[in-house]
């Protein structure tokens, strides 16, 4: 009797096992169904993800290498250079500003994308394209800028650690002469005149140099000898004692006795290019004492320009270029030293014969006594001839060297 009431209710208990197992099984795969397809979909997203990231930094590389607005956008502003200050407050000065033109256009002879200007030297913008600006001076078709924009994403590695590493827009700008590189630097984009501390402590640190040593360039006195160049006072006279009537005569009869003149200097870069200033102011010189005319012409030694410019550090003196400003043609003109008008009654005209009735009671006229003569000479810049220099002796010309403009 025991027997047959275990065995059914064994049955009914290893059925019921059974049947836990089989739904335990079916929810056992639709969960691990779930879990491949949740595991599936991530992966998948997580390709697009990456896919979607790398497309987006391609595109940000592709703007950078090929599209000159975005170049424009990233250079575009004021950015520091070799002579860069800055202050315990991180404004800096001595920067160079970048000021691109809003309308591209690179079919012209002469393109031109923009300016330059670093203290007061202006460059022409020629190329500004790929994350490269090429320019150059408008004093000088020698001197070259070429800037090479940095990003994370190029390969353009830079080896000295204390710029790779600013977030800061940053550049590598190459100031050429002619082919030869003056200097290679490290230049960083400025926002409202002052910079992050790092950059404060790179400038401090004069640490932004690629590659070589400190130039032997120096760019202020290039400045000033391609710029504003000043001449010392009174840089040209006369020694006398030479005898020609000749010449005596057209200088006193065509020129008045006195003869006008400039001259430029020749400097030698220490990239052994030449430097050539730009023409002195013309000075005015009498060149008749007691009918004698001048022997040699004499200019001031380049010492004497050199304290005029105020320069401690000078270019290596060349040679001087003398321009004789030869007459070209006289117009003469007349006019009134006093030209308000005379006024007098008509009988001061002591007119007969009944013409006083065609005149006015009153009438005005100029004053005769007050004409003169007035003379304009039109003088030609001629070149007369190149002298070696040097840095302390003064320049002389023989005076003779102008007698064939003196005719």
């Amino acid at each position: 009797m025991t027997n047959k009431i275990i065995f059914p209710i064994l049955i009914i208990i290893f059925s019921l096992l059974v049947i836990f197992a089989i739904v335990n099984n079916l929810k056992n795969k639709k969960l691990n169904d779930s879990i491949e397809k949740f595991s599936n979909n991530f992966t998948e997203n997580k390709i697009n993800n990456d896919q979607f990231l790398e497309k987006s930094k391609n595109q940000i590389i592709n703007n950078a290498l090929t599209n000159s607005s975005f170049t424009k956008t990233i250079l575009n502003g004021t950015w520091t250079t070799l002579n860069t200050e800055v202050n315990s407050d991180y404004s800096v000065t001595k920067l160079m500003t970048i000021s691109t033109n809003e309308i591209f256009s690179v079919d012209t002879k002469t393109p031109n994308f923009g300016t330059i200007d670093i203290e007061g030297e202006i460059y022409n913008i020629l190329i500004l394209l790929n994350e490269n600006l090429v320019a150059q001076s408008q004093n000088s078709k020698l001197l070259n800028l070429h800037m090479k924009f940095l990003n994370k994403f190029n390969s353009d590695k830079l080896d000295n650690k204390p710029y790779k590493n600013s977030e800061t827009f940053t550049a590598v700008v190459s100031m050429y002469s002619s082919n030869t590189l003056l200097t290679k630097y490290i230049s960083y984009k400025v926002f409202d005149g002052k910079v992050s501390p790092d950059i404060y402590s790179i400038i401090k640190s004069k640490n932004f140099l690629v590659g070589q040593p400190p130039p032997n360039f120096d760019f202020n006195t290039y400045n000033v000898l391609i710029g504003g160049y000043k001449f010392s006072n009174n840089y040209m006279y006369f020694n006398f004692g030479q005898t020609n009537d000749d010449k005596l005569q057209i200088i006193n009869s065509k020129y008045q006795g006195k003869l006008k003149f400039s001259i430029q200097r020749i400097f030698e870069s220490p990239t052994k290019n030449e430097i050539i200033t730009r023409n002195s102011p013309p000075i005015m010189i009498d060149a008749v004492d007691n009918g004698s005319i001048p022997s040699e012409i004499v200019i001031s030694s380049f010492a004497d320009d050199k304290n005029a410019n105020s320069l401690s550090k000078f270019f290596k003196p060349k040679s001087t270029i003398l321009y004789f400003y030869k007459l070209d043609r006289i117009e003469k003109s007349y006019d009134y030293t006093k030209p308000e008008l005379l006024k007098s009654p008509k009988n001061y005209l002591e007119l007969k014969s009944n013409a006083s009735d065609m005149v006015d009671p009153d009438f005005e006229y100029n004053d005769l006594n007050s004409v003169r003569e007035i003379t304009n000479n039109h003088y030609k810049m001629t070149y007369v001839e190149t002298k070696l220099s040097n840095l302390n002796d003064l320049t002389i010309f023989n005076f003779s060297s102008i007698f064939p403009f003196l005719t």
